[in-house]
Protein backbone atom coordinates (compact mmCIF):
# COMPACT_ATOMS: atom_id res chain seq x y z
CA UNK A 1 0.00 0.00 0.00
CA UNK A 2 1.36 3.32 -0.48
CA UNK A 3 2.41 5.51 2.10
CA UNK A 4 -0.07 8.63 2.29
CA UNK A 5 2.77 10.92 3.50
CA UNK A 6 5.24 9.51 0.19
CA UNK A 7 2.54 11.94 -1.90
CA UNK A 8 3.22 14.97 -3.09
CA UNK A 9 0.28 17.80 -3.92
CA UNK A 10 0.86 16.55 -7.98
CA UNK A 11 0.24 12.68 -7.20
CA UNK A 12 -2.01 14.04 -4.89
CA UNK A 13 -4.02 16.10 -8.20
CA UNK A 14 -4.08 12.67 -10.07
CA UNK A 15 -5.67 10.78 -7.48
CA UNK A 16 -8.10 12.93 -7.13
CA UNK A 17 -8.55 12.84 -10.71
CA UNK A 18 -8.39 9.23 -11.06
CA UNK A 19 -12.17 7.45 -11.72
CA UNK A 20 -10.92 4.15 -10.23
CA UNK A 21 -9.65 6.58 -6.82
CA UNK A 22 -12.99 8.53 -7.04
CA UNK A 23 -14.94 5.18 -7.16
CA UNK A 24 -13.07 3.52 -4.04
CA UNK A 25 -13.18 7.24 -2.56
CA UNK A 26 -17.29 7.07 -2.65
CA UNK A 27 -17.64 3.14 -1.73
CA UNK A 28 -15.95 3.84 1.41
CA UNK A 29 -17.55 7.09 2.10
CA UNK A 30 -21.03 4.79 1.93
CA UNK A 31 -19.35 2.35 3.61
CA UNK A 32 -18.77 4.71 6.79
CA UNK A 33 -21.99 6.45 6.59
CA UNK A 34 -23.67 3.03 6.94
CA UNK A 35 -21.77 2.38 10.03
CA UNK A 36 -22.65 5.95 11.35
CA UNK A 37 -25.92 6.49 10.58
CA UNK A 38 -27.87 3.60 9.83
CA UNK A 39 -27.35 1.71 13.37
CA UNK A 40 -29.09 5.11 14.81
CA UNK A 41 -32.12 4.95 13.04
CA UNK A 42 -35.12 3.43 14.71
CA UNK A 43 -35.46 -0.52 13.73
CA UNK A 44 -38.88 -0.03 13.12
CA UNK A 45 -38.48 2.37 10.78
CA UNK A 46 -35.34 0.98 9.28
CA UNK A 47 -37.70 -2.31 8.56
CA UNK A 48 -40.49 -0.19 7.04
CA UNK A 49 -38.24 1.71 4.81
CA UNK A 50 -36.73 -1.33 3.05
CA UNK A 51 -39.95 -3.22 3.19
CA UNK A 52 -41.26 -0.48 1.02
CA UNK A 53 -37.86 -0.09 -1.38
CA UNK A 54 -38.67 -3.91 -1.63
CA UNK A 55 -42.32 -2.95 -2.87
CA UNK A 56 -41.33 -0.67 -4.81
CA UNK A 57 -38.81 -2.75 -6.40
CA UNK A 58 -41.88 -5.46 -7.41
CA UNK A 59 -44.36 -3.42 -8.49
CA UNK A 60 -43.06 0.06 -10.10
CA UNK A 61 -45.49 3.29 -9.38
CA UNK A 62 -47.59 2.89 -12.77
CA UNK A 63 -48.59 -0.41 -12.49
CA UNK A 64 -49.36 -0.15 -8.77
CA UNK A 65 -51.99 2.81 -9.72
CA UNK A 66 -53.24 0.98 -12.76
CA UNK A 67 -54.72 -2.13 -10.48
CA UNK A 68 -55.75 1.28 -7.66
CA UNK A 69 -58.12 2.33 -10.08
CA UNK A 70 -59.94 -0.83 -10.05
CA UNK A 71 -63.59 -0.72 -7.54
CA UNK A 72 -62.79 -3.61 -5.62
CA UNK A 73 -58.68 -2.55 -5.14
CA UNK A 74 -59.81 0.78 -4.43
CA UNK A 75 -62.20 -0.32 -1.97
CA UNK A 76 -59.18 -2.04 0.08
CA UNK A 77 -57.34 0.90 0.08
CA UNK A 78 -59.79 3.02 1.77
CA UNK A 79 -59.83 0.66 4.42
CA UNK A 80 -55.94 0.55 4.81
CA UNK A 81 -56.28 4.08 5.37
CA UNK A 82 -58.60 3.69 7.69
CA UNK A 83 -56.60 0.86 9.46
CA UNK A 84 -53.74 3.31 9.89
CA UNK A 85 -56.17 5.96 10.89
CA UNK A 86 -57.04 4.09 13.63
CA UNK A 87 -53.84 2.04 14.24
CA UNK A 88 -55.78 -0.79 13.67
CA UNK A 89 -55.34 -4.27 11.71
CA UNK A 90 -59.31 -4.97 9.94
CA UNK A 91 -60.24 -8.99 10.21
CA UNK A 92 -62.22 -8.19 7.09
CA UNK A 93 -58.77 -7.16 5.52
CA UNK A 94 -56.76 -9.87 6.86
CA UNK A 95 -59.29 -12.62 5.44
CA UNK A 96 -59.59 -10.61 1.78
CA UNK A 97 -55.22 -11.59 1.99
CA UNK A 98 -55.85 -15.23 3.08
CA UNK A 99 -58.39 -15.66 0.30
CA UNK A 100 -56.29 -14.28 -2.28
CA UNK A 101 -53.32 -16.07 -1.32
CA UNK A 102 -54.94 -19.04 -1.17
CA UNK A 103 -54.43 -20.16 -5.00
CA UNK A 104 -50.61 -18.69 -4.99
CA UNK A 105 -50.00 -21.09 -1.88
CA UNK A 106 -52.25 -24.27 -3.49
CA UNK A 107 -49.51 -23.45 -6.70
CA UNK A 108 -46.63 -23.40 -4.85
CA UNK A 109 -47.25 -26.71 -2.54
CA UNK A 110 -48.00 -28.64 -6.38
CA UNK A 111 -44.34 -27.05 -7.25
CA UNK A 112 -42.83 -28.52 -4.03
CA UNK A 113 -44.56 -31.61 -4.59
CA UNK A 114 -43.54 -32.06 -8.28
CA UNK A 115 -39.87 -31.06 -7.18
CA UNK A 116 -40.13 -33.81 -4.56
CA UNK A 117 -40.97 -36.54 -6.78
CA UNK A 118 -38.30 -35.41 -8.91
CA UNK A 119 -35.72 -36.21 -6.03
CA UNK A 120 -37.65 -39.73 -4.90
CA UNK A 121 -39.02 -41.09 -7.74
CA UNK A 122 -40.45 -44.05 -7.06
CA UNK A 123 -39.25 -43.78 -3.02
CA UNK A 124 -42.16 -40.65 -3.05
CA UNK A 125 -45.21 -43.13 -2.84
CA UNK A 126 -43.99 -44.61 0.29
CA UNK A 127 -43.26 -41.87 2.15
CA UNK A 128 -46.61 -40.47 1.46
CA UNK A 129 -48.02 -44.08 2.95
CA UNK A 130 -45.51 -43.20 5.93
CA UNK A 131 -47.31 -40.06 6.78
CA UNK A 132 -50.75 -41.43 6.64
CA UNK A 133 -49.59 -44.83 8.61
CA UNK A 134 -49.67 -45.80 12.38
CA UNK A 135 -46.18 -46.63 12.64
CA UNK A 136 -44.65 -45.49 15.40
CA UNK A 137 -41.05 -44.54 13.61
CA UNK A 138 -42.47 -43.35 10.55
CA UNK A 139 -40.92 -39.88 10.93
CA UNK A 140 -37.52 -41.91 11.62
CA UNK A 141 -38.10 -44.13 8.56
CA UNK A 142 -39.12 -41.03 6.34
CA UNK A 143 -36.01 -38.98 7.76
CA UNK A 144 -33.84 -41.99 6.48
CA UNK A 145 -35.33 -41.93 3.08
CA UNK A 146 -34.63 -38.07 3.02
CA UNK A 147 -31.11 -38.71 4.06
CA UNK A 148 -30.15 -40.94 1.60
CA UNK A 149 -31.76 -38.17 -1.11
CA UNK A 150 -29.55 -35.52 0.35
CA UNK A 151 -26.45 -35.99 -2.14
CA UNK A 152 -25.31 -33.42 -5.11
CA UNK A 153 -27.01 -34.33 -7.76
CA UNK A 154 -30.58 -33.53 -5.95
CA UNK A 155 -28.55 -30.00 -4.94
CA UNK A 156 -30.53 -27.60 -7.03
CA UNK A 157 -34.17 -29.46 -6.62
CA UNK A 158 -33.83 -29.32 -2.42
CA UNK A 159 -32.64 -25.77 -3.29
CA UNK A 160 -35.82 -24.59 -4.78
CA UNK A 161 -37.59 -26.20 -2.74
CA UNK A 162 -36.21 -24.07 0.54
CA UNK A 163 -36.72 -21.07 -1.96
CA UNK A 164 -40.32 -21.72 -2.82
CA UNK A 165 -41.07 -21.96 1.15
CA UNK A 166 -38.79 -19.03 2.45
CA UNK A 167 -40.79 -17.18 -0.26
CA UNK A 168 -44.55 -18.38 0.41
CA UNK A 169 -43.25 -17.28 4.19
CA UNK A 170 -42.68 -14.27 3.35
CA UNK A 171 -45.74 -13.72 1.10
CA UNK A 172 -47.78 -15.06 3.52
CA UNK A 173 -47.27 -12.35 6.40
CA UNK A 174 -50.04 -9.79 5.99
CA UNK A 175 -48.59 -6.26 4.67
CA UNK A 176 -48.80 -4.49 8.41
CA UNK A 177 -49.02 -4.92 11.69
CA UNK A 178 -50.48 -3.20 14.76
CA UNK A 179 -46.72 -2.10 15.77
CA UNK A 180 -45.73 -1.06 12.24
CA UNK A 181 -49.09 1.51 11.58
CA UNK A 182 -48.11 3.33 14.79
CA UNK A 183 -44.85 4.33 12.76
CA UNK A 184 -44.95 7.41 10.16
CA UNK A 185 -44.93 5.18 6.99
CA UNK A 186 -41.80 5.98 4.47
CA UNK A 187 -43.01 8.17 1.81
CA UNK A 188 -41.34 8.44 -1.84
CA UNK A 189 -41.79 10.91 -4.77
CA UNK A 190 -43.11 13.22 -1.98
CA UNK A 191 -46.02 10.48 -1.81
CA UNK A 192 -47.13 10.30 1.74
CA UNK A 193 -49.18 7.33 0.96
CA UNK A 194 -46.92 5.62 -1.16
CA UNK A 195 -46.31 2.70 1.76
CA UNK A 196 -50.35 2.52 2.25
CA UNK A 197 -51.54 2.17 -1.74
CA UNK A 198 -48.79 -0.79 -2.46
CA UNK A 199 -50.27 -2.47 0.92
CA UNK A 200 -53.80 -2.25 -1.11
CA UNK A 201 -52.46 -3.31 -4.08
CA UNK A 202 -50.12 -6.89 -2.23
CA UNK A 203 -53.75 -7.63 -0.29
CA UNK A 204 -55.97 -7.52 -3.86
CA UNK A 205 -53.17 -9.22 -5.62
CA UNK A 206 -50.67 -10.68 -3.61
CA UNK A 207 -48.74 -12.98 -6.26
CA UNK A 208 -47.55 -9.30 -7.98
CA UNK A 209 -44.81 -9.18 -4.82
CA UNK A 210 -44.22 -12.89 -4.19
CA UNK A 211 -41.71 -13.16 -7.27
CA UNK A 212 -42.83 -16.77 -7.38
CA UNK A 213 -43.44 -16.42 -11.01
CA UNK A 214 -39.73 -17.79 -11.79
CA UNK A 215 -40.83 -21.35 -10.49
CA UNK A 216 -43.37 -21.87 -13.21
CA UNK A 217 -42.39 -24.36 -15.85
CA UNK A 218 -42.44 -21.96 -18.74
CA UNK A 219 -39.79 -19.20 -17.21
CA UNK A 220 -37.36 -22.34 -17.56
CA UNK A 221 -37.84 -21.60 -21.40
CA UNK A 222 -37.70 -17.69 -21.12
CA UNK A 223 -35.13 -16.39 -23.10
CA UNK A 224 -34.61 -13.14 -21.58
CA UNK A 225 -34.18 -14.11 -17.86
CA UNK A 226 -30.90 -13.47 -17.86
CA UNK A 227 -31.26 -10.15 -18.21
CA UNK A 228 -30.52 -8.21 -15.19
CA UNK A 229 -33.71 -6.22 -14.68
CA UNK A 230 -35.56 -4.97 -12.29
CA UNK A 231 -37.78 -7.38 -10.88
CA UNK A 232 -41.16 -5.57 -11.74
CA UNK A 233 -40.03 -4.84 -15.35
CA UNK A 234 -38.57 -9.29 -15.73
CA UNK A 235 -42.12 -9.97 -14.29
CA UNK A 236 -43.85 -7.68 -17.06
CA UNK A 237 -41.83 -8.88 -19.72
CA UNK A 238 -42.37 -12.85 -18.79
CA UNK A 239 -46.08 -12.37 -18.58
CA UNK A 240 -46.12 -10.67 -22.70
CA UNK A 241 -43.60 -13.79 -23.66
CA UNK A 242 -46.02 -15.78 -22.26
CA UNK A 243 -48.81 -14.39 -24.17
CA UNK A 244 -46.64 -15.31 -27.49
CA UNK A 245 -44.61 -11.90 -27.68
CA UNK A 246 -41.03 -11.11 -27.52
CA UNK A 247 -40.49 -8.32 -25.11
CA UNK A 248 -37.15 -6.58 -26.83
CA UNK A 249 -37.76 -3.52 -25.24
CA UNK A 250 -36.53 -4.83 -22.06
CA UNK A 251 -33.21 -5.02 -23.82
CA UNK A 252 -33.41 -2.03 -26.19
CA UNK A 253 -35.28 0.28 -24.24
CA UNK A 254 -32.72 -0.22 -21.53
CA UNK A 255 -29.82 0.37 -23.97
CA UNK A 256 -31.49 3.33 -25.26
CA UNK A 257 -32.51 5.13 -22.36
CA UNK A 258 -31.36 8.84 -21.80
CA UNK A 259 -27.45 8.43 -20.13
CA UNK A 260 -27.26 4.86 -20.14
CA UNK A 261 -24.40 4.53 -22.90
CA UNK A 262 -22.51 7.74 -21.55
CA UNK A 263 -22.24 6.07 -18.15
CA UNK A 264 -21.32 3.13 -19.73
CA UNK A 265 -18.23 4.92 -21.19
CA UNK A 266 -17.97 6.63 -18.20
CA UNK A 267 -17.55 2.84 -15.98
CA UNK A 268 -14.66 1.96 -18.70
CA UNK A 269 -12.39 4.62 -17.66
CA UNK A 270 -12.70 3.47 -13.79
CA UNK A 271 -11.14 0.04 -14.94
CA UNK A 272 -7.77 0.35 -15.17
CA UNK A 273 -7.03 -2.27 -18.10
CA UNK A 274 -10.17 -0.66 -19.91
CA UNK A 275 -8.46 3.14 -20.00
CA UNK A 276 -6.28 1.68 -23.19
CA UNK A 277 -9.46 0.83 -25.09
CA UNK A 278 -11.80 3.42 -24.78
CA UNK A 279 -11.77 4.34 -28.13
CA UNK A 280 -13.01 0.89 -28.57
CA UNK A 281 -15.77 1.02 -26.69
CA UNK A 282 -16.26 4.72 -27.90
CA UNK A 283 -16.79 3.52 -31.69
CA UNK A 284 -19.02 0.92 -30.18
CA UNK A 285 -21.32 3.30 -28.72
CA UNK A 286 -21.26 5.36 -31.35
CA UNK A 287 -21.97 2.45 -34.31
CA UNK A 288 -25.17 1.47 -32.26
CA UNK A 289 -26.14 5.27 -31.88
CA UNK A 290 -25.91 4.76 -35.86
CA UNK A 291 -27.12 1.70 -36.56
CA UNK A 292 -24.09 -0.05 -37.82
CA UNK A 293 -25.13 -3.45 -35.21
CA UNK A 294 -22.65 -5.83 -37.33
CA UNK A 295 -19.54 -3.40 -36.48
CA UNK A 296 -20.90 -3.04 -32.67
CA UNK A 297 -21.10 -7.19 -32.52
CA UNK A 298 -17.66 -7.45 -34.33
CA UNK A 299 -15.88 -4.95 -31.92
CA UNK A 300 -17.82 -5.87 -28.34
CA UNK A 301 -17.30 -9.59 -28.80
CA UNK A 302 -13.20 -9.68 -28.26
CA UNK A 303 -13.79 -6.95 -25.42
CA UNK A 304 -16.32 -9.46 -23.44
CA UNK A 305 -13.77 -11.76 -23.69
CA UNK A 306 -11.10 -9.52 -22.26
CA UNK A 307 -13.44 -8.46 -19.68
CA UNK A 308 -14.02 -12.00 -18.38
CA UNK A 309 -10.12 -12.59 -17.96
CA UNK A 310 -9.42 -9.62 -16.02
CA UNK A 311 -12.53 -10.21 -13.78
CA UNK A 312 -11.15 -13.80 -13.27
CA UNK A 313 -7.89 -12.45 -12.23
CA UNK A 314 -8.67 -9.65 -10.17
CA UNK A 315 -10.88 -12.23 -8.19
CA UNK A 316 -7.92 -14.94 -7.79
CA UNK A 317 -5.20 -11.90 -6.67
CA UNK A 318 -7.31 -9.67 -4.52
CA UNK A 319 -10.51 -11.60 -3.89
CA UNK A 320 -8.90 -15.21 -2.78
CA UNK A 321 -10.88 -16.73 -5.47
CA UNK A 322 -8.79 -19.87 -6.44
CA UNK A 323 -9.22 -20.08 -10.52
CA UNK A 324 -5.55 -19.53 -11.98
CA UNK A 325 -2.52 -21.46 -11.03
CA UNK A 326 1.22 -21.11 -12.13
CA UNK A 327 0.59 -17.82 -13.58
CA UNK A 328 3.33 -15.35 -14.33
CA UNK A 329 1.49 -11.87 -14.08
CA UNK A 330 2.23 -9.63 -10.98
CA UNK A 331 -0.69 -7.58 -11.76
CA UNK A 332 -3.83 -8.78 -12.55
CA UNK A 333 -4.80 -6.06 -15.06
CA UNK A 334 -1.69 -7.30 -16.91
CA UNK A 335 -2.60 -10.64 -17.73
CA UNK A 336 -2.22 -11.75 -21.19
CA UNK A 337 -3.04 -15.64 -21.52
CA UNK A 338 -1.15 -15.80 -25.02
CA UNK A 339 2.00 -14.97 -22.45
CA UNK A 340 1.18 -17.58 -19.96
CA UNK A 341 3.16 -20.65 -20.94
CA UNK A 342 2.20 -22.60 -17.50
CA UNK A 343 -0.86 -21.35 -16.59
CA UNK A 344 -3.85 -23.31 -15.63
CA UNK A 345 -7.83 -22.69 -14.73
CA UNK A 346 -8.58 -24.50 -11.40
CA UNK A 347 -12.37 -25.83 -12.09
CA UNK A 348 -15.14 -25.55 -9.46
CA UNK A 349 -14.08 -28.71 -7.59
CA UNK A 350 -9.88 -27.37 -7.24
CA UNK A 351 -8.88 -29.79 -10.29
CA UNK A 352 -6.80 -27.90 -12.85
CA UNK A 353 -7.84 -27.92 -16.65
CA UNK A 354 -5.40 -28.59 -19.12
CA UNK A 355 -7.10 -26.08 -21.81
CA UNK A 356 -8.43 -22.68 -20.87
CA UNK A 357 -11.51 -21.09 -23.33
CA UNK A 358 -13.23 -18.87 -22.26
CA UNK A 359 -16.12 -20.79 -22.27
CA UNK A 360 -14.26 -22.88 -19.54
CA UNK A 361 -13.74 -19.88 -17.12
CA UNK A 362 -17.25 -18.96 -17.50
CA UNK A 363 -18.95 -22.64 -16.76
CA UNK A 364 -15.66 -24.36 -14.70
CA UNK A 365 -14.77 -22.23 -12.21
CA UNK A 366 -15.13 -20.20 -9.32
CA UNK A 367 -15.74 -17.15 -11.59
CA UNK A 368 -19.57 -18.39 -12.08
CA UNK A 369 -20.20 -18.19 -8.53
CA UNK A 370 -19.34 -14.28 -8.67
CA UNK A 371 -22.16 -14.29 -12.04
CA UNK A 372 -26.23 -15.06 -11.91
CA UNK A 373 -26.44 -18.44 -13.16
CA UNK A 374 -28.32 -17.55 -15.83
CA UNK A 375 -25.71 -14.89 -16.83
CA UNK A 376 -23.99 -18.27 -17.21
CA UNK A 377 -26.31 -20.19 -19.34
CA UNK A 378 -26.90 -17.30 -21.84
CA UNK A 379 -22.97 -16.99 -22.22
CA UNK A 380 -21.98 -20.82 -22.60
CA UNK A 381 -25.44 -21.80 -24.21
CA UNK A 382 -26.09 -18.19 -26.34
CA UNK A 383 -23.53 -15.59 -26.55
CA UNK A 384 -20.52 -18.60 -26.87
CA UNK A 385 -22.26 -20.42 -29.76
CA UNK A 386 -22.56 -16.97 -31.88
CA UNK A 387 -18.73 -15.87 -30.60
CA UNK A 388 -17.00 -17.99 -33.42
CA UNK A 389 -19.09 -17.85 -36.47
CA UNK A 390 -19.62 -14.33 -36.15
CA UNK A 391 -15.70 -13.80 -35.83
CA UNK A 392 -14.84 -16.14 -38.07
CA UNK A 393 -17.73 -15.10 -41.35
CA UNK A 394 -19.58 -17.74 -41.28
CA UNK A 395 -23.08 -15.62 -39.95
CA UNK A 396 -24.13 -13.10 -41.84
CA UNK A 397 -27.80 -12.44 -40.31
CA UNK A 398 -26.67 -11.53 -36.91
CA UNK A 399 -26.50 -7.79 -37.00
CA UNK A 400 -30.26 -6.43 -35.77
CA UNK A 401 -30.63 -3.83 -32.84
CA UNK A 402 -31.69 -6.40 -30.49
CA UNK A 403 -28.63 -8.43 -31.04
CA UNK A 404 -25.99 -5.71 -30.51
CA UNK A 405 -27.76 -3.94 -27.37
CA UNK A 406 -27.97 -8.05 -25.56
CA UNK A 407 -24.24 -7.74 -26.14
CA UNK A 408 -23.93 -3.61 -25.08
CA UNK A 409 -25.83 -5.00 -22.00
CA UNK A 410 -23.89 -7.98 -21.02
CA UNK A 411 -20.55 -6.23 -21.71
CA UNK A 412 -21.93 -3.02 -18.95
CA UNK A 413 -23.66 -5.50 -16.32
CA UNK A 414 -20.43 -7.59 -15.96
CA UNK A 415 -18.02 -4.47 -15.98
CA UNK A 416 -20.46 -3.05 -13.47
CA UNK A 417 -19.92 -6.17 -11.29
CA UNK A 418 -16.50 -5.75 -11.55
CA UNK A 419 -16.75 -2.20 -10.19
CA UNK A 420 -18.36 -3.39 -7.58
CA UNK A 421 -16.15 -6.21 -6.55
CA UNK A 422 -13.29 -3.41 -6.84
CA UNK A 423 -14.79 -1.40 -4.49
CA UNK A 424 -15.43 -4.15 -1.75
CA UNK A 425 -12.11 -5.21 -2.07
CA UNK A 426 -10.43 -1.72 -1.01
CA UNK A 427 -13.77 -0.92 1.41
CA UNK A 428 -12.44 -3.88 3.19
CA UNK A 429 -9.02 -2.81 3.25
CA UNK A 430 -10.03 0.43 4.68
CA UNK A 431 -11.94 -1.11 7.55
CA UNK A 432 -8.93 -2.81 8.88
CA UNK A 433 -7.39 0.42 9.70
CA UNK A 434 -7.75 2.41 12.20
CA UNK A 435 -8.24 5.28 10.53
CA UNK A 436 -12.22 4.23 9.04
CA UNK A 437 -13.56 4.80 12.26
CA UNK A 438 -12.13 8.13 12.86
CA UNK A 439 -14.34 8.93 9.14
CA UNK A 440 -16.87 11.68 10.28
CA UNK A 441 -19.45 11.37 7.56
CA UNK A 442 -22.42 13.90 7.85
CA UNK A 443 -25.72 12.80 7.49
CA UNK A 444 -26.50 15.08 4.46
CA UNK A 445 -23.75 13.04 2.36
CA UNK A 446 -26.10 10.61 0.75
CA UNK A 447 -29.07 11.80 -1.16
CA UNK A 448 -32.80 10.97 -0.42
CA UNK A 449 -32.91 8.53 -3.67
CA UNK A 450 -29.26 6.73 -2.28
Amino acid sequence: MVDPNSLNEEDIRELQNDPLFSEIMTKIMKERWSDQHLRSLDTMTLYLTVKSLMMSSAVADPERDMYLDRDRCSEIYQKVKEDFENEEVSDDLIETYKKNLRPLKDQAEKWKTDLRKEIFGKKYEEIEELRVSDRKDKEEAINRIEEDHQHSRNEELWDEIDEIESKISHISQFPYSVEQIKEDPPTANGDPNHFLKHCAVRIYKPNLYSQLYVHEAEYEDYPLKWVPAPVCEDRLAYGAFKQGEMPEAVITGRVNSEGYLDELLSDVEIVPPFRQRTDLIEEVVANYRDERYASVINLILPQIEFLMWKYAAHLDSNRNVDILIDADYTDPWELNIREEDDMKLVNIDGDPLEEYPIRDLVQQTALREHLNPDIVQYFVNELFEERNPILHGNLSDYHTELEAAKKILFFEHILSQLIDSIGDHYTERAKEMDEFDEIDVPMEYMTADE
